[in-house]
């Protein structure tokens, strides 16, 4: 049975919070993704995903976890060097 799995994740320099968010295969995911102090974004590249959210909005992005394994988040936004080491995981069981 799909269940609709929604996770408030805070963008700010140099993190997610939370960095890791876990699914079950078959489930619709919500990412309400909040950039607090610059532009951030949500990027998953075995889900085609490559999302940004400017300073002090919130993005909301949507998909359905349809394969197993442990992925890779990370911000496409490239302004600064430590940005490329903003990473979370996406756990889908």
């Amino acid at each position: 049975m799909q269940e609709t799995k929604t996770f408030n994740i805070t963008a700010r320099q140099f993190e997610f919070s939370p960095n890791t968010i876990s699914v079950n295969e078959g489930d619709k995911v919500v990412v309400n993704l909040t950039s607090e102090d610059v532009a951030h974004g949500f990027a998953i590249t075995e889900y085609a995903i490559n999302e940004t959210a400017p300073a002090g909005t919130t993005k909301i992005i949507e998909f359905t976890a349809n394969k197993k394994g442990t992925f890779t988040f990370r911000s496409p936004v490239p302004y600064e060097e430590d940005h490329a080491d903003m990473v979370g995981n996406l756990i889908v069981n």
